[in-house]
C-alpha cells in the first residue's frame, strides 16, 4: 500500500522519523509463521522489520533530510506475504494499519 504525507516543519534540515502503527493478527501468523515489512520514500529503502507473533507493532524507521525536501512525500509499504483472497473477502490480507506518519526529529 502506498500513502502520501506531508513532512514537519524543519525535516528538509533535520531530517524526521517515519511511523506506522500496525497490528498483526493471530491468524496471519498462524497460517504464515512470520511476515516482514518494508518501506520505501520516494524510492529510497527502509529497513525491513519481520513479526513473528500477533500483537501490536510500531515500525519507526529514521528517514534523512534529503529524502524530505518535497511538499509531501509518497512512502509505498509492502510485505513479503499475504493471506490470499477468499470467497468471504477479496482482498489480500496481511497486517492491520492503525496510522503512519513522518514525525520531526
Amino acid at each position: 500500500f502506498t500513502v502520501v504525507l506531508r513532512p514537519p516543519f524543519g525535516a528538509s534540515q533535520r531530517g524526521g522519523s517515519l511511523q506506522l502503527n500496525l497490528t498483526v493478527p493471530q491468524v496471519v501468523i498462524d497460517k504464515m509463521k512470520n511476515v516482514s515489512l518494508t518501506a520505501a520514500i520516494d524510492g529510497s529503502p527502509l529497513p525491513p522489520e519481520t513479526y513473528t507473533q500477533a500483537g501490536p507493532y510500531v515500525y519507526k524507521r529514521d528517514v534523512p533530510a534529503n529524502l524530505l525536501t518535497a511538499d509531501s512525500v509518497k512512502v509505498e509499504f509492502q510485505l513479503d506475504k499475504a493471506m490470499p483472497p477468499t470467497d468471504q473477502d477479496k482482498r489480500e490480507l496481511g497486517v492491520v494499519v492503525n496510522s503512519v506518519s513522518i514525525e520531526a526529529k
